[in-house]
């Protein structure tokens, strides 16, 4: 159960951050929300906590339309990002197949 957990949030994370790089270049607030949301909620079950933080810093920005900081705050989301998926596939590979 937790390698599809796993999998699934691999394959569906970067989808989310390219959501919200996208609403950060159109000023979506709706798209913003909906993307950090999915991801704070997926990153928190998988314990990473940055990640979990960071989107819930953008879920903010959308909420009140404020998008001052966000390209940065989503830069450091893309590599603490990073650093998980690293982590989760070194998981995935170290479990017997």
């Amino acid at each position: 159960l937790l390698e599809k957990i796993i999998n699934l949030y691999l394959e569906t994370a970067p989808k989310n951050i390219e959501q919200m790089r996208i609403a950060i270049a159109n000023h979506d607030v709706g798209a913003l929300k909906v993307a950090a949301h999915t991801l704070k909620s997926s990153s928190a079950n998988l314990g990473a906590r940055g990640v979990a933080e960071l989107c819930k810093g953008l879920e903010i920005k959308g909420r009140e339309a404020s998008f001052v900081d966000s390209e940065t705050m989503l830069m450091a989301l893309t590599q603490n990002y990073a650093t998980v998926q690293k982590s989760l596939l070194a998981e995935l590979k170290s479990k017997p197949q």
